[in-house]
């Protein structure tokens, strides 16, 4: 079945769009009537007001009806409890990740394009985007800082950088978290733990400053890799492989249930890789080179921008959180470039 979705014919794909960077092409004035950002001067900066607020550790709270023993996260402003932390947890406060941004502001001259509290200030994200694109060719990309912490106590603050495809408004993680152990890719992206050491490394905005925004730098010199890439119709196959491997059979014997999920499994992985491969093929048929750069596009787009995440419809903030840290599309997102990678060696 992947076989045979690889191999369809680029002709079939989507009518060819003329995508150019001239800033007066109706291509780039289309997509600002959208309001989208087509280089640094088209990007609307915004205020930082969700992110002023302070945190306290309070006793003895009730989180949704539930008493909560011990040491609890609150907003001091509206004394909302997020919830049950440990004795050892340490207070990262919203002001402090705003310094960090000021000061990426005050060196590079980044614009704060996104700053959000969301679930009422349980999570915080700040993007700001870089002066100066890169353009590899007619792919024109964004360059951003994304910092995401957790005020709750499920996770760090993490700072990273990130490029933003023009053409497809594709995230693409510069550096990942988490990176498996014996891989290649350096890690480089910031990540500060709720601790008494971590919050005195985040209160030096400067610190933190110094060993993110060379990651920056290696963008460029990345993308021209990926894009010097060619990649054949059985390695795209084997790089879509790489970074979602297809369900394993339940064996002989297995029961009707295990068979039937199995089943499910296999069939929404081929809707996956079908869709992948339409995003691909129509990228060929707009005559960009069949390349690791596409390959790795074609599943950032969907996981992006085509992907429903669970309760998308009912929760406004849930496509939000899917493209945050811990979210499937991040996830997906982070696969796609180890693939990528991979197509190098």
């Amino acid at each position: 079945m992947l076989g045979t979705i690889i191999n369809q014919n680029p002709s079939k794909a989507a009518p060819v769009l003329t995508r150019t960077n001239n800033p007066n092409s109706e291509y780039i004035q289309r997509l600002r009537a959208q309001g989208k950002a087509t280089c640094f001067e088209d990007v609307k900066e915004v205020g930082s007001a969700e992110a002023e607020f302070d945190l306290a550790l309070v006793e003895s709270q009730t989180v949704e009806g539930h008493p909560l023993p011990g040491m609890a996260v609150v907003r001091a402003d509206d004394r909302t409890a997020f919830r049950q932390v440990g004795d050892t947890f340490k207070l990262i406060q919203p002001r402090d990740l705003l310094n960090v941004a000021n000061e990426i502001r005050a060196r590079t001259g980044a614009k704060l394009s996104q700053c959000r509290a969301l679930k009422h200030g349980r999570h915080i994200a700040i993007t700001l985007v870089l002066p100066g694109e890169e353009t590899i060719g007619r792919d024109v990309n964004l360059k951003t800082v994304r910092i995401f912490a957790a005020n709750d106590g499920t996770g760090s603050a993490k700072f990273e950088a990130i490029a933003h495809r023009l053409w497809c408004r594709n995230a693409y993680q510069m550096v990942i978290s988490g990176s498996r152990a014996g891989n290649s890719t350096t890690e480089r992206t910031v990540r500060i733990w709720h601790t008494e050491s971590g919050v005195d490394v985040i209160k030096t905005a400067g610190a933190v400053c110094n060993f993110l925004l060379p990651s920056i730098d290696a963008f460029r010199a990345e993308f021209e890799r990926l894009v010097a890439r060619p990649v054949s119709r059985p390695q795209l196959s084997d790089f879509y492989r790489l970074v979602a491997p297809p369900p394993a059979h339940p064996g002989p014997g297995a029961s009707e249930e295990a068979m039937k999920k199995y089943d499910r499994a296999c069939a929404k992985g081929n809707d996956r890789v079908s869709a992948w491969t339409q995003n691909f093929l129509r990228e060929v048929n707009e005559g960009f080179p069949a390349s690791a750069w596409l390959a790795v596009n074609s599943v950032t787009e969907w996981a992006q921008h085509q992907y429903e995440p669970a309760g998308w419809l009912k929760n406004p903030e849930a496509r939000e959180y899917a493209v945050l840290p811990g979210g499937t599309a991040y996830a997906m997102t982070a696969a796609a470039r180890e693939a990528g990678l991979s197509l190098l060696n």
